[in-house]
């Protein structure tokens, strides 16, 4: 049975070392130039592994959710256009992104990725449309659907202490928590996940 694990880490905005430019009477120091950049707690920049990410605005729901081949790269297009539109950290002083490289195990499994991300976004939709949680904010569009676990099964699992608190759902379909530092979701043979 695949496990795919998530091992998340939180990132905030923060506006880049300050640029130089030279106006033709040399190089001076352009603080209007704001380029954000997300880094976590010790400064890291947001890795640059294959994952899956969450991006919200604090304190409230989830409202994007995907995956790239790069979250690094992924991250600096959208600062790319963040800068474009002038926008600093200090106007995404509420938002958060938690990202998370994705392994799975055993390795030779090929869709590792996409299965990550349809079970993340499958779980944020279902999420999104429970009562106490209304109105719906998620902004994804597309792979809302349910969809069958592979032919031996799935499972999900994470650190909970480390991890969006909303992920860690007792009332979801294929729940458990063996540990105070695993949550599972495992799902049998063919078996709709997040139906």
């Amino acid at each position: 049975m695949p496990t795919i694990t998530f091992n998340w880490k939180m990132y905030t905005a923060v506006d880049s070392t300050p640029y130089s430019v030279n106006p033709g009477t040399g190089w001076i120091a352009a603080p209007w130039i704001s380029v954000v950049q997300w880094r976590d707690a010790t400064g890291g920049l947001i890795t640059d592994a294959m994952g899956v990410y969450i991006i919200e605005n604090n304190p409230g729901p989830p409202i994007y959710a995907g995956q790239a081949l790069s979250l690094r790269d992924r991250f600096d297009g959208r600062s790319s256009a963040l800068h474009e539109l002038h926008v600093t950290s200090a106007m995404l002083a509420t938002w958060t992104v938690w990202a998370t490289s994705v392994v799975i195990s055993p390795q030779n499994y090929k869709y590792k990725l996409d299965w990550a991300e349809y079970w993340l976004i499958r779980f944020l939709f279902v999420r999104d449309h429970k009562g106490a949680n209304a109105p719906p904010r998620l902004q994804n569009r597309m792979i809302l659907s349910s969809f069958d676990a592979p032919a031996d099964g799935l499972v999900i699992q994470f650190n909970p202490m480390t991890t969006p608190a909303y992920l860690n759902d007792p009332t979801s379909p294929g729940y458990a928590n063996p540990n105070p530092s695993l949550v599972t979701y495992t799902y049998g043979a063919n078996a709709p996940v997040m139906p």
